[in-house]
């Protein structure tokens, strides 16, 4: 039988207990696509309540665009504008995270 590490596994969490990016995306789902030639429709699913914001990453740094106030377990769904041909876009809310999005 082969080794832990020579199998490939499945899952949320490494062995050693450590979240993979995946537990973040389960966690605190976050999705962009575009709606229109100008606009984009992100929506996402707060895993607190409080206020959601969703940020763009511009000249190497987030910046706020939006927010939107949730219930925890809450979901959103915000429309902006599309500023560029391939946008970084993020939510946060109180001290988390979600997994930045790269909508082309």
């Amino acid at each position: 039988m082969p080794s832990f590490d020579a199998t490939n596994q499945s899952g949320v969490y490494f062995r050693d207990g450590a979240a993979k990016p995946a537990a973040i995306a389960f966690r605190f789902p976050f999705v962009v696509e575009r709606a229109t030639r100008h606009a984009l429709r992100a929506w996402g699913r707060s895993p607190l309540a409080g206020q959601v914001t969703i940020e763009r990453l511009s000249g190497g740094s987030w910046r706020a665009q939006r927010s939107v106030q949730v219930q925890r377990a809450g979901t959103f769904l915000v429309r902006l504008p599309r500023k560029a041909a391939t946008e970084r876009l993020r939510a946060r809310v109180g001290g988390e995270t979600s997994l930045t999005w790269n909508q082309r």
